[in-house]
């Protein structure tokens, strides 16, 4: 049914506003602020007048103000990849019947691709009565829809869509509603058919089909069967009265007037067919008379002239917009009459939008170039940073490498350093070992320096009782004259050698003497000086422990310096890699800047209608 399929279009039309909302990349950007998605929603809003739009995430509720729609079958058809149209539903916040169109959002604008949300429009409440008040085919005929329930979802009377009235159950109580009911009951179902029904006393004619793409939404085109038979009725009277007339002269003129009337009639029938093919430039026929004749084949060149001036105008319309102009305006207004009417309307509608279309593009064209070059400049000021952060990264590695390398070789120096000591340390030892061997030497001295001393006083006790003997000789052998001679030069050389001995004696005591203090000191000397090896020796173990205790520190810097210089290493390749990534988002931002400027060098083809 021509009715439905005109419906449905607008329909689809309307379905297409949401679906190109969802194809656009920035409203799925995570990136783009909810100021500017907001802003894209209330221009396709302000464009289309619409009452409002809102995105939704994939959960249902809006990033706008927080409200879920997750149950909303809307939300739930939407989120699977379809567009959805729903039935009018009353607001209970602004009292008002809205029909909500719901898209997916496609990530990253790539149709049929991944949704991630979902986007909705929602037209004026009086959008889809504007829809059906444009329907007419008779004078007091009008057209109305139901959803796949019965209820009116668009009516030429909004309160039928407000009171969702519903016949099916209306006749319930009202017996007179039962044949609309039956019918529309079939509406319902998504038959198509044409029937005749009683309703406030009249007779009227009911055609019905279904609007596809839709959720089983029903259109009917209902008009009294009196607008179509009341110039039946009068054509019926006027020709009796004709006849009665015309049969008292019909057979004698009857001859004459079929080869008068025929002539013309057959000229304007052709020229009629002609028009039917497509032919505009054959002559019209010309017929000077004043009868219905005449009144034929004027209008046949009203008809052949008026298609021919909508033809032209529309070819010259169509042939300047395929040329990028869209500054037009018909030339021949006049001429589009009647239900031509509706035709300039959707030409200046088509001119109109992709003005504004292309009017947009330029505008984002402009944003698009201004924003790529600050954002070459700033890339280009980064990559600079990048690079001089690059050089200072290089020079600082190559300090850290240097530092490194010379806590290694102390760290190195600090081990011998501690192995030298410690190898001290065992000879220090070794030698306070050797120390208390010599002091103990130095006691065994002195004891037998002392039992010398005592056998010295033995010898001169000895020497003592000799000196005394050889006194006593003497004085014997003086006793005994001559014969004891002999014996008093004993005595003598007796008391000569006990002289001698006690005075070697005395000799011997003092040089044994003289070493009993020699070796004292001595004992004292080395006594004194297996302290100060001690002293030494625990010293170097001291220095040994902390020597070793700053070799293993050293050691320990080492390793750390190693890990600062491999850290720095990291950053010197990190600095590195954004320096080339700047200079990449550089050239990214030269080259959409140069794309921008082709696509406005692209749309400045076009003229645009003038405000």
């Amino acid at each position: 049914m021509i009715t439905a399929e005109r419906v449905e279009q607008q329909l689809r039309a309307a379905s297409n506003v949401a679906y190109e909302l969802g194809s656009i990349a920035r409203m799925s950007n995570p990136e783009v602020s909810l100021e500017d998605k907001k802003t894209i929603i209330d221009q396709k809003v302000n464009t289309y007048g619409y009452s409002r739009g809102d995105l939704l995430d994939m959960s249902g509720v809006s990033v706008f103000d927080g409200l879920s729609y997750a149950e909303q079958k809307f939300f739930q058809k939407a989120s699977q990849g379809e567009t959805y149209i729903t039935a009018p539903a009353l607001n209970s916040k602004n009292g008002k019947t809205e029909v909500i169109i719901a898209a997916p959002l496609w990530e990253n604008g790539i149709p049929n691709g991944k949704v991630c949300g979902v986007v909705y429009l929602v037209p004026d409440e009086m959008a889809l009565d504007n829809i059906v008040a444009q329907i007419k085919v008779s004078r007091h005929g009008s057209a109305y829809m139901l959803d796949s329930e019965g209820y009116t979802i668009a009516h030429a009377n909004h309160d039928a869509v407000v009171n969702r009235e519903n016949t099916g159950l209306d006749a319930q109580s009202n017996f007179s509603l039962r044949k609309l009911a039956s019918i529309e009951a079939k509406m319902a179902a998504g038959e198509t058919g044409f029937e005749t029904y009683w309703y406030g006393g009249k007779n009227k004619f009911l055609a019905y089909a279904p609007v596809g793409g839709t959720d089983g939404w029903s259109v009917g085109v209902n008009a009294p069967v009196s607008d179509f038979m009341a110039a039946t009725v009068i054509s019926i009277i006027v020709t009796i009265f004709m006849i009665c007339g015309g049969l008292l002269v019909a057979i004698r003129i009857v001859q004459r007037i079929a080869d008068f009337i025929a002539g013309p009639i057959q000229q304007c029938s052709t020229r009629i067919e002609l028009l039917a093919e497509g032919d505009l430039h054959t002559e019209i026929p010309v017929v000077n008379r004043e009868d219905e004749t005449g009144m034929l084949a004027t209008a046949t060149g009203k008809i052949v002239n008026s298609m021919n001036d909508i033809i032209q105008d529309i070819t010259y319309l169509l042939n300047e917009m395929s040329q990028g102009n869209f500054n037009i305006h018909t030339r021949a207004e006049k001429s589009y009459i009647g239900d031509f009417s509706q035709i300039i309307v959707s030409i200046q509608e088509i001119s109109s939008k992709l003005s504004e279309a292309m009017a947009q593009i330029r505008e984002a064209a402009e944003q698009v170039s201004l924003g790529a070059a600050q954002l070459a400049e700033g890339a280009q000021s980064l990559a600079e940073g990048a690079t001089d952060q690059a050089s200072s990264v290089e020079e600082l590695s190559a300090t850290v490498t240097d530092v490194t390398e010379q806590v290694i070789q102390n760290a190195e120096s600090a081990m011998q350093a501690g192995k030298n000591a410690q190898a001290m340390k065992v000879e220090v030892e070794d030698s306070i070992g050797q120390m208390s061997k010599m002091t103990e030497a130095m006691n065994r001295i002195s004891d037998t320096s002392k039992q010398i001393g005592n056998i010295i006083q033995s010898i001169e006790d000895i020497a003592k009782q000799t000196n005394l003997l050889s006194l006593n000789a003497a004085i014997e052998a003086a006793r005994a004259g001559e014969a004891g001679k002999g014996f008093a030069v004993v005595a003598d050389e007796i008391s000569g050698l006990a002289n001698q001995s006690a005075q070697a004696v005395v000799n011997t005591r003092k040089l044994i003497e003289s070493s009993l203090d020699e070796v004292a000191r001595g004992s004292n000397v080395a006594e004194t000086t297996a302290e100060a090896i001690a002293r030494v020796a625990a010293d170097l173990r001291q220095m040994v422990e902390i020597t070793q205790s700053a070799g293993e520190e050293s050691m320990r810097q080492a390793d750390e310096m190693r890990q600062l210089d491999a850290g720095i290493e990291q950053i010197s390749s990190v600095v590195q890699s954004n320096s080339a990534t700047a200079e990449e988002t550089s050239a990214t931002s030269e080259e959409l800047s140069a794309q921008a400027s082709t696509l406005n060098q692209l749309v400045e083809k076009f003229r645009l209608k003038e405000e």
